[in-house]
């Protein structure tokens, strides 16, 4: 049924995006037949918690393919949804993906707008997206409490990936202190580390958010190194961003 290929492709799509599995992601959605609208029809004009997270990824997909067309119908699709439901637990994890799209001031807006529950088993998403966006916005207070949190949530609920965004993090404001070649080199270790952890797309996507903050040799350096594996991915449209610096 189309409600059964929401969740298959929310399942296939949430693995093939960790890995930057571009051409493939992009031909499950078309091989399972599942077009955005459907995300919408059959929820009876909202979106369950799986296709919102697939509309997130298919947006992201068509994103870094270069198709603006197809990411703004799929975002507008995933906030269609969403709008009107406050509460819905996946807002955190939704908006989390498309930050590549909509910035992390757009995203922080449309979380106050969509207000999910504060739930438990929700903390460490929050904890993720609330650190990535204080870091982008460079809110140093803010970031160095949520920082605080990271070793003892990252062990007690086997996160050892949130260490490394909060080192990322770390590098962002390194760099803004003037402190590029250090910035460089933590910012890069980080990815490397969540590289290892099978989140690719994501430890690249990170040192995009760097690159702009780096000194020109190295921000040279650093694109020398995403870029390559971002045109791997198909990441086209974050491989055209970090090329800019190289």
């Amino acid at each position: 049924t189309p409600h059964r290929r929401i969740h298959t492709a929310h399942a296939v799509s949430q693995y093939m995006l960790d890995q930057g599995r571009f051409p493939e992601l992009y031909g499950a959605f078309e091989d399972l037949r599942v077009q955005p609208q459907v995300f919408i029809t059959e929820e009876g004009g909202h979106v369950c918690g799986s296709g919102a997270m697939a509309l997130g990824r298919l947006a992201v997909t068509c994103f870094e393919r270069e198709d603006e067309s197809g990411a703004a119908e799929a975002l507008a699709l995933m906030e269609t949804g969403y709008r009107g439901r406050s509460g819905l637990p996946s807002v955190i994890a939704t908006l989390d993906i498309v930050r590549p799209i909509m910035g992390a001031g757009e995203i922080r807006r449309k979380m106050l707008e969509f207000r999910p529950r504060d739930l438990p088993f929700l903390r460490l998403n929050r904890l993720v997206f609330d650190l990535q966006v204080t870091a982008v916005l460079d809110e140093r207070e803010d970031f160095s409490k949520l920082a605080e949190q990271v070793d003892a949530k990252a062990s007690s609920l086997c996160a050892p990936w949130v260490a490394c965004i909060a080192d990322w993090g770390e590098a962002m404001f390194m760099a803004r202190e003037g402190r590029s070649s250090d910035a460089a080199r933590r910012g890069l270790d980080a990815a490397a580390r969540l590289d290892g952890l099978e989140r690719r797309y994501f430890a690249a996507r990170l040192l995009v958010d760097l690159l702009p903050l780096l000194d020109p040799e190295d921000a040279r350096k650093v694109a020398g190194t995403v870029v390559p594996r971002l045109k791997a991915m198909g990441a086209a449209a974050s491989a055209a961003q970090a090329s800019a610096f190289s």
